[in-house]
């Protein structure tokens, strides 16, 4: 029985209010495959989207059967019904696809003849095919029911390309705050955090610590072996940071081939020991790092701290590198003179 006009128009409406909640793609997608079936009476919905990085569609929602049992289905744009869909960009009824030349695998999962498919179609550009097939009582698809799926297919395009809008902000979000090489957060990021643990501490009168870290010598691993063999270096050295800080620990890529880390609730002995090992750690490897170690005051600031775990690390590398040193509670004498906050510095050899 078609689904009457005004019918459809409620279905459309609570399908537009549910996938304006969803924010995910795949959340979306699988709304529109379950408002689909109930739509056209079909037992099986599906949604395949293109992938551009693999030049095919992959089914990303369904609706009457496990996903899972089709994870491992691709679909070639002109392939088979779904491919030919996205690649004319025309919809298609089909009354008995056993009349079709090339059946595909997935054709012969289902126990219906008949197959519907159309388009899902953003501002010109084509983001996958909705397909359903099995209809109630074993009846072929008609083109009201074509119809129907257009216009649930119309309301996925517009969800889809706002989640994908979305998932782009958070993407670049992200990537303003990740260093690319090293995978680690990176300065900016950096200094955001420091900043709010500094006040969380002083609000708790809690404990924090920071930890400058060098890689010793890392100049003469570009100098000697090339970039490539650097940038080796500085990924291993990021995998154990990772793998010795605790998880509440923030960890970024400070600049060059110095990292540094904030730690919440660490007093002068946990930071002195989170130091070494790092280093123990770092010094089994081809490479060996110098730590410099530094807790809060209660006046400090972000910049002052990191200047005294900065000065600590320099006393590490007039030590003979390869060593942590951690600042005294008092004041010290700096080893250099104080430079300001976010200025790039030469490699500490």
């Amino acid at each position: 029985m078609p689904l009457p006009a005004d019918g459809l128009l409620v279905d459309v409406y609570k399908l537009a209010r549910r996938i304006g909640r969803s924010g995910a793609i795949d959340a979306v997608c699988q709304h529109v495959v379950e408002q689909a079936a109930r739509t056209v009476a079909a037992e099986r919905v599906s949604i395949a989207l293109y992938r551009a990085d693999e030049h095919q569609l992959v089914l990303t929602a369904a609706c009457g059967y496990a996903l899972t049992d089709l994870d491992d289905v691709r679909i070639q744009p002109g392939e088979w019904v779904m491919g030919h869909v996205f690649a004319c960009r025309r919809a298609v009824v089909v009354r008995d696809v056993r009349r079709l030349r090339a059946v595909s695998a997935v054709t012969r999962r289902y126990r219906s003849v008949s197959f519907a498919a159309v388009p899902i179609v953003a501002e010109g550009c084509v983001l996958g095919v909705l397909s359903a097939t099995e209809k109630a009582e074993d009846e072929p698809f008609t083109q009201r029911d074509v119809a129907a799926l257009r216009t649930i297919g119309g309301v996925a395009a517009l969800g889809l390309a706002a989640a994908r809008n979305e998932a782009e902000v958070l993407r670049l979000t992200h990537a303003a705050t990740i260093d690319a090489l090293t995978g680690l957060f990176n300065r900016r990021s950096f200094d955001a955090r420091l900043r709010q643990e500094i006040e969380r501490a002083k609000r708790s009168s809690g404990t924090l610590a920071v930890l400058m870290i060098d890689i010793d010598d890392f100049k003469d691993v570009n100098d000697t072996q090339g970039h490539p063999a650097g940038d080796a270096v500085l990924q291993a050295v990021s995998d154990v940071l990772r793998s010795v800080v605790r998880v509440f620990d923030f960890c970024a890529r400070y600049g060059g081939d110095e990292f540094a880390i904030v730690m919440p609730n660490s007093d002068r002995a946990s930071a002195a020991a989170a130091a070494e090992r790092i280093r123990e750690r770092i010094a089994t490897s081809r490479v060996t790092v110098s730590v410099g170690a530094a807790t809060l005051r209660d006046d400090d600031t972000a910049e002052e701290i990191v200047q005294r775990a900065d000065d600590s690390l320099y006393r590490a590398k007039a030590a003979g590198k390869n060593c942590v040193r951690v600042a005294p509670s008092g004041t010290v004498a700096q080893l250099r003179p104080t430079t300001a906050r976010f200025k790039e510095r030469p490699s500490r050899r």
